[in-house]
């Protein structure tokens, strides 16, 4: 199957020059842009190059296909970003947030405080400022900020270079003269803070841009720009480049990490109904039931809107869990894959197993899928559809959409049951996008062609495409694996083949999913711990459910770990708990008791494993259900 990647006369003069661009300019080739959430909170988005599952889904964005003319209405949301329209690559978070990076840094507001941080989420300069009217990055190595009421300027160190003295000031110009305000008038001021052009001017703009009043700013400029050339400004200079040398370092090594303060210093804010810490500077939050991720700063990186949620810190990633689906996102907050997958491991070197529809898989550190796993759950949804299971076979396409928007053939099928169930609108789209997507698939140009010709007579060739994707994983992918086991180890179950094969012809579902589901997990049993995690040594049938049971199983003892070390923990901190207070009613002026965060924590994790000992008890019910044992 082929894929495709769409990859008065005086005052009006004033006032022109006054007026601001509006909408918000990206710089350093960053791509990011400011912008608010629905909480009036402040984030970045990417709006530069696109990568990993965003990629896929800007194939279907308005610069893509949905700007072509096809037109979806309230279908958009389904179709375009399965709900997902804005890629942020920092989380809505911050009371106020500069437009735009100024030399890789941008100023930001946090709990009522300023600091500046780099594309990553990551502050240079801790939030200790006071705050402005407008955030800005840094110009010509340093940045305007305020303390004590006044307006100073600071290199990227942090470190005053210019006072605190004015009363309001913006960043450095190219030309090395600022704009600040003393006594209520404007001036300005060179790169020693020195008062080069009187403060006089009412406007900014009347001392910059007025024709009958900005000559001494011009002739200002090129004076600084003389004595910059002369050597004037060298010693000041080199101290603002080393300043910048060394905060330019911090930014471009992706492995730095600001340091984690002592649990009494974190500033988690107190409206969440529980709090958990799992490490690294992080902790889950619960908010009407539903969890999040906050930092040490108190930023949530994760927006509560989650079941639960899983850190796994060797990958520095978080799994999170929706309806029974679970996604990715970093550890800046950046959505990878949006919850699409019944389970995803833990990631070892990179690479970790991904699950659909106890189908197994490889997938990448960018959550995508690295070999034929899409393959496999499309052929099982085709045989699903085609049994007349369709609910069933809806909401395994969606899955496959949710991780990969651009697969074709899901769009065509989709599309078919759209028709077929009288949406013709949606069934349409879904048929153009599948012929967007895939223009040589004379399998879709047929299907669009039919449902354009005729709405009311319809026959479909749907099933041969999903028949020859099954058919070639049977014949080649799996049989070939199972030969050459045969071949080498004795082994494999060449029967499962015919057994599959026979199913579908019958359309027995349970037969062909029993048969590919053992084939799965003998190709995959000898890959030599590239699946990290699971415990596939059963193999075959044994304990009734073959595969099915494989994963049962493999989630069985991931929850069982989970709850124990959890348990385990909170038990500690119990006893540290008792033996604080115990030390307290013997010596109350030597030592102090368990503090109400103590018991806060505590209580949030008892809470967390109740919640991680619900999820092994329904999996456990699955597997008896299954016939499986563990």
């Amino acid at each position: 199957m082929k894929r495709y990647w769409t990859n008065g006369v005086k005052w009006a003069i004033i006032l022109a020059w006054a007026i601001p661009v509006l909408g918000f300019a990206q710089a350093d080739g960053s791509g990011l842009s400011a912008k608010a959430g629905e909480n009036k909170r402040w984030g970045y988005e990417n709006k530069g190059e696109k990568s990993g599952w965003w990629q896929k889904a800007a194939t279907l964005s308005n610069n893509g296909i949905l700007g072509t003319g096809i037109s979806f209405g309230n279908q958009l949301d389904d179709i375009l970003h399965v709900g997902y329209e804005t890629e942020w690559a920092i989380p809505v978070q911050y009371e106020k947030v500069a437009k735009r990076f100024g030399e890789n840094l941008a100023g930001v507001q946090l709990n009522g405080r300023v600091g500046f941080i780099d594309r990553y989420n990551r502050f240079i300069i801790e939030p200790q400022f006071e705050p402005v009217d407008k955030l800005e990055g840094f110009s010509r190595g340093l940045a305007v900020v305020k303390k004590d009421g006044m307006y100073g300027f600071i290199d990227k160190s942090g470190r005053f270079v210019i006072p605190p003295k004015f009363e309001w000031a913006e960043n450095f110009e190219e030309n090395d003269l600022a704009a600040v305000k003393m006594d209520g008038k404007i001036g300005a001021i060179d790169l020693k803070g020195k008062i080069v052009v009187p403060c006089k001017y009412k406007l900014k703009e009347m001392m910059t841009k007025l024709p009958t009043s900005n000559k001494l700013y011009k002739e200002t400029a090129k004076k600084v720009k003389s004595d910059r050339d002369n050597g004037v400004y060298d010693e000041l200079l080199v101290k603002i480049d080393e300043a910048g040398k060394a905060s330019d370092a911090l930014i471009l090594d992706s492995l730095y990490r600001t340091s984690v303060p002592a649990d009494s210093l974190w500033s988690v804010p107190m409206r969440y109904e529980e709090i958990a810490r799992v490490g690294d500077g992080f902790a889950l939050v619960a908010q009407d039931d539903k969890w999040g991720v906050v930092d040490h700063y108190g930023r949530l990186v994760i927006s509560c809107s989650f079941d639960m949620i899983e850190y796994m810190p060797d990958s520095e990633m978080f799994a999170v869990y929706k309806d029974e689906s679970v996604g990715l996102y970093s550890r800046t907050g950046a959505l990878l894959v949006p919850p699409s997958y019944d389970r995803i491991e833990p990631f070892v070197g990179g690479t970790s197993v991904g699950w659909i529809n106890f189908e197994h898989g490889q997938i990448g550190a960018d959550g995508l899928v690295m070999d034929d796993l899409l393959d496999r759950a499309f052929a099982k949804a085709v045989v699903y559809d085609e049994a007349g299971l369709h609910s069933e076979a809806r909401v395994q396409y969606k899955k496959i959409l949710c991780i990969d928007p651009t697969y074709a053939m899901v769009h065509n099928n989709l599309g078919i049951m759209d028709i077929e169930g009288e949406s013709f609108k949606e069934g349409m789209n879904r048929l153009k996008i599948a012929n967007k997507l895939d223009p040589e698939n004379k399998e879709i140009e047929a299907n669009l062609k039919q449902a354009k010709k005729d709405r009311r007579e319809r026959r479909w060739n749907r099933v041969e495409q999903g028949f020859m994707t099954a058919a070639n994983i049977i014949g080649v992918a799996a049989g070939t694996a199972l030969a050459v086991d045969a071949v080498k180890n004795g082994g494999g179950d060449a029967a499962s083949i015919g057994q599959a094969v026979n199913s579908l012809a019958s359309g027995d579902v349970a037969g062909y999913v029993s048969a590919t589901s053992n084939m799965s997990l003998a190709a995959h049993a000898n890959d030599g711990g590239g699946y990290a995690g699971a415990d596939y040594s059963s193999g075959g049938n044994s304990g009734g459910g073959g595969n099915n049971c494989a994963f049962y199983r493999s989630e069985i003892k991931r929850l069982s770990s989970r709850l124990a070390h959890g348990t385990e923990a909170n038990a500690g901190r119990k006893g540290r708990a008792a033996g604080m207070n115990k030390a307290h009613s013997i010596s109350p002026d030597l030592a102090d008791g368990a503090s109400a965060s103590d018991y806060r924590v505590i209580h949030s994790s008892d809470r967390l494993n109740k919640t991680y000992a619900k999820s092994l008890e329904q999996m456990q019910q699955k597997a008896i259900k299954a016939g499986c044992t563990f």
